[in-house]
């Protein structure tokens, strides 16, 4: 299902006018662009919570969620970037290139995020507003030295988008249209509302199922014990 479709009439947006008996007059196609990217942000929420051995990524998005940036002799801090949206781990090479999956290091509630006086090769890590900090502080610089896998946002749609196809499963493509179309329907309080919050529910339950048993190599499977009654 793609973003939007005038001509086959089969994207999203046409199906929010459907659900709530709209144009682009009397719902805007810019409001229902901005409901469309806050239904991505509920699915993010959602697959980030219930994605646990199979971290979910936009099929869109381009490259692996790996970031990689120069370790540099006497910094502590590196800064992430904006589209880091969680960290997974932290890998930090040593001075012959070797990388080690380094230890997140969880600082008291209220208390100042100090510079360690110590240097050599991190072990540690720390997360503080949009940087990572490393403990000992490096003694020593190389090339893509720190390496970051994380959870990446969902690229969002721009109002001017047409033959656009979100990058979640297919199966939630309708979903995204109910999301947006549910608060329309509230503010002027269409009679389909309660339907629509009804699929909007349904929804959310298949979202969670979906992505909590996705990855069957991992499941756990009956294993039959054979029992000698001679």
């Amino acid at each position: 299902m793609v973003f939007s479709n005038s001509s086959t009439m089969d994207g999203i947006i046409q199906e929010i006018d459907r659900l709530c008996s709209t144009t682009d007059v009397t719902y805007t196609l810019k409001a229902k662009t901005a409901r469309v990217n806050q239904a991505l942000d509920a699915f993010e929420t959602i697959a980030l919570g219930f994605d646990k051995n199979w971290t979910f990524d936009d099929s869109t998005n381009t490259g692996l969620p790996i970031g990689r940036t120069n370790l540099v002799s006497g910094q502590e801090d590196y800064p992430l970037d904006s589209t880091y949206l969680t960290v997974k781990s932290v890998f930090v090479a040593d001075s012959n290139g070797n990388y080690t999956e380094i230890t997140q290091e969880v600082s008291p509630k209220n208390t100042l995020l100090l510079p360690t006086s110590n240097s050599g090769v991190p072990k540690f890590f720390r997360l503080a507003k949009t940087s990572i900090l490393l403990s000992p502080i490096p003694d020593y610089s190389y090339t893509n030295g720190l390496k970051i896998e994380f959870n990446r946002t969902i690229p969002r749609f721009a109002s001017t988008d047409t033959n656009v196809t979100p990058g979640i499963p297919a199966l939630f493509h309708p979903w995204l249209a109910y999301r947006a179309a549910l608060p329309y329907c509230i503010e002027q309080s269409l009679p389909q509302k309660n339907d629509i919050a009804s699929l909007v529910l349904k929804g959310e339950q298949d979202i969670k199922f979906h992505m909590a048993n996705r990855n069957q190599v991992l499941t756990p499977r009956l294993r039959v014990i054979q029992q000698d009654n001679r």
